[in-house]
């Protein structure tokens, strides 16, 4: 009896189903539950200060008169050019 090629790919389809399906199924349970904790635990140890973003602490604004004086610079920053940096290699 002659094989044909239904049969074959049927034959061939289903054990390649069966076999990637066992490497979906999960056996670590355990590791499951903590996937994640190591790098939220880096995170963690790398923040400085975890309340430094606290908005009740921050400080709203700025002073008037500061706030004036530093748009009157910027602005001035733009009709006057600023005079060249002297390096100590250029004498």
């Amino acid at each position: 009896m002659k094989p044909n090629a239904f049969s074959c790919g049927a034959v061939l389809s289903l054990t390649a189903t069966l076999l990637l399906s066992a490497c979906a199924a999960s056996s670590s349970p355990r590791s499951d539950q903590a996937f994640g904790q190591s790098v939220r635990a880096i995170t963690a140890q790398q923040t400085l200060n975890p309340q430094g973003a606290d908005p009740t602490k921050m400080t709203r604004g700025m002073d008037g008169d500061a706030a004036s004086r530093a748009q009157q610079n910027y602005l001035q920053s733009f009709s006057t050019p600023a005079e060249p940096a002297q390096n100590s290699l250029d004498k």
